[in-house]
């Protein structure tokens, strides 16, 4: 088996969005041509009907197959409700707040029906070529004044977020796709919306490990590495010392709760920059080199072209010097650092 290069492997740890809904896309294939982007996420304005969905994501998978040698992630936002980048069908679903409560999940309901939701959703993103989901929302919406959250949550008690968010995860990983939990540590007690601001979570460790931590705890412990996990871009003291880091960029907000990042054999990314305001000294640039850290196996870019030369130069850094946490499969000594 052919060694791959230092840039298709970093090329690996990305995922990007492009703007057309038909392929050939100029600016994928140029991603795939010239940086070896090998992952890709799919938003409304690449989805259309299920026939021609079906199609850019088959050219897609094709494309990256032949550039890269690896098959890719095909990624989408299909939480249900409020969230819907595709509308065919079964793919239509309620969100969140809206299935727990016809279940009755807080009074102890049967959730096998979200389940069932869940299967369908994801053998309908399957049969149109995408492979990964980012749901559940396991965030415990215990903050009533959240402004992001909300009905995207299925309540604001960590029991009926857990029974769920993991329902809905088992679906959609028997549909054939790969179940995302997010926003760990956390977004659901704090009110302010991090696309516009940088929430601080100042919860004490023994209250998060209760409540927020809890549901992610449940899902990674059941899953593994049959389902990842996506990071928030907020503050949670209790994780970093006190100190203003958002989970996006530390090592320590990782979904094996709590800075044991080797204890989670799945798959973590932080939150796409697009949807976060950042720290002011955190350039475009910069952000890169600080996401890639153990436990960060992907970050999700919606890519402008311009910056990505310094940006595999940044990535690239911390491969030569020998890191030892990399991605499911580690870069063989000898490995082309072309």
């Amino acid at each position: 088996m052919q060694i791959p290069s230092l840039r298709r492997m970093i090329g690996q740890m990305l995922l990007a969005g492009f703007p057309g809904a038909a392929m050939p896309d100029t600016q994928a294939l140029r991603l795939m041509e010239e940086y070896s982007v090998g992952n890709f996420i799919l938003f409304a304005r690449n989805i259309g009907s299920a026939v021609e969905t079906a199609r850019v994501c088959g050219a897609l998978s094709e494309a990256v197959y032949a550039k890269t040698g690896f098959a890719p992630f095909l990624a989408v936002d299909q939480e249900g409700g409020a969230v819907l980048r595709a509308h065919e069908r079964s793919l239509a679903f309620p969100g969140a707040m809206a299935l727990a409560a016809a279940t009755h999940a807080a009074a102890g309901g049967d959730v096998s029906p979200i389940r069932e939701v869940g299967r369908r959703a994801g053998s309908a993103l399957r049969a149109l070529g995408m492979n990964v989901n980012f749901a559940p929302v396991l965030d415990v919406n215990s903050e009533p004044q959240n402004p992001v959250i909300g009905v995207r949550a299925y309540g604001d008690s960590p029991g009926t977020v857990t029974a769920c968010g993991l329902a809905m995860a088992e679906g959609l990983r028997a549909g054939g796709v790969l179940p995302v939990f997010k926003h760990f540590p956390g977004h659901g007690n704090v009110s302010v919306d991090s696309h516009i601001g940088l929430p601080v979570n100042d919860a004490p460790r023994a209250a998060l490990e209760r409540t927020e931590w809890a549901p992610f705890s449940a899902g990674v412990s059941r899953f593994g590495m049959d389902a990842g996990v996506m990071t928030a871009h907020l503050v949670c003291r209790a994780l970093e010392g006190g100190k203003d880091v958002p989970g996006t960029l530390s090592p320590r907000a990782s979904p094996a709760c709590c800075g044991k990042p080797s204890a989670f054999p799945g798959w973590c990314l932080p939150i796409a920059w697009k949807w976060a305001r950042s720290p002011r000294s955190m350039t475009r640039v910069r952000r890169p080199s600080a996401l890639w850290r153990p436990g960060a196996m992907c970050s999700p870019f919606p890519i402008r072209l311009k910056p990505l030369p310094t940006l595999r130069m940044r990535f690239k850094a911390p491969w030569k010097a020998g890191a030892s946490q990399r991605r499911a499969s580690k870069l063989p000594s000898g490995a082309s650092l072309r």
